[in-house]
């Protein structure tokens, strides 16, 4: 009962385009229908390959394909809790590859979230992410354009962050820029605070012209309002140089090298873990029954 009000993982699970389901991800989506597990199934369609060649009619497949596996949910277990998902990209006819930051993916998107609201239902995106290979100016430009769309469009879950070369691989240092990237927008998106406190009129006016506001207790109990990044440099040109002049793909890496060696995560205690491994043992013979 307490999963079920409060679920801390999701399974993912996609049907074939055009308009075929599998029969592992149709078996998983009956699974967790009958456990109450949440589920995110997730139709993709690739324009003018697994789907038509236009964005509209590819996102209308894509569309079709989970209304059906929502179907089936239901019908194997009314009220079955599901993940909205619906989207479609191009596929890159000159490269033969599936990218994640085309602008027309990030419309399928955005489309989706704009069902699911429709449908009155919880939606999953992507972000934080690229389709480059290395961990260089590509990959920083559409991890944070990817995260951006995914926010400003409210999706409920986002995920991917880290993924590069169009999901093949991921990079620990992509992972920290994604941070840092997500910390920026939760702060943009928390908007104006236009309180009487936050508007300072009379503070204004107590200073008044060519004054500062450096000494009063109003900046002392307010300039930690101000969103302050953990990697991303500030300083001046000779500050930063004099400290080595780092560009921010060796600060991540050295700080994901640290973390590597400095971080420990608590352990289970034994009893929690032998409780895990029964689940895992019950639900792999339950999976091949």
């Amino acid at each position: 009962m307490n999963f079920r009000n409060n679920p801390f993982f999701i399974l993912f699970r996609q049907p074939v385009s055009p308009l075929t389901h599998d029969a592992e991800p149709l078996r998983a989506l009956l699974y967790c229908a009958n456990k109450g597990i949440p589920m995110c199934y997730a139709s993709y369609p690739l324009m003018g390959a697994t789907g038509p060649a236009t964005l509209a009619g590819s996102f209308a497949l894509s569309n079709a394909e989970f209304l059906s596996g929502l179907v089936i949910s239901q019908l194997k277990k009314p009220g079955a809790p599901m993940i909205y998902n619906g989207g479609s990209g191009p596929m890159d006819m000159r490269a033969s590859t599936t990218p994640y930051n085309a602008p027309e993916s990030f419309l399928g998107e955005m489309t989706g979230k704009a069902m699911a609201e429709f449908y009155g239902m919880p939606n999953y995106s992507y972000g934080g992410l690229t389709d480059a290979k290395l961990f260089d100016e590509q990959a920083g430009t559409e991890a944070a354009l990817s995260l951006y769309q995914a926010t400003l469009a409210g999706s409920t879950l986002i995920h991917d962050v880290g993924y590069m070369d169009s999901g093949m691989t991921a990079s620990w240092e992509l992972i920290l820029l994604g941070d840092e990237i997500i910390g920026h927008l939760k702060r943009l998106m928390e908007g104006i605070d236009l309180s009487d406190e936050h508007l300072a009129l009379e503070l204004v006016e107590k200073v008044g012209p060519g004054g500062h506001f450096l000494m009063e207790d109003h900046t002392l109990e307010h300039y930690r309002d101000v969103w302050y990044p953990k990697a991303i440099n500030r300083e001046e040109y000779s500050v930063w140089a004099g400290k080595g002049a780092k560009p921010l793909r060796e600060v991540l890496r050295e700080k994901v090298h640290w973390i590597l060696k400095n971080h420990h995560p608590e352990q289970l205690p034994e009893d929690v873990e032998e409780k895990i491994e029964t689940i895992l043992k019950r639900a792999g013979k339950e999976v091949k029954e």
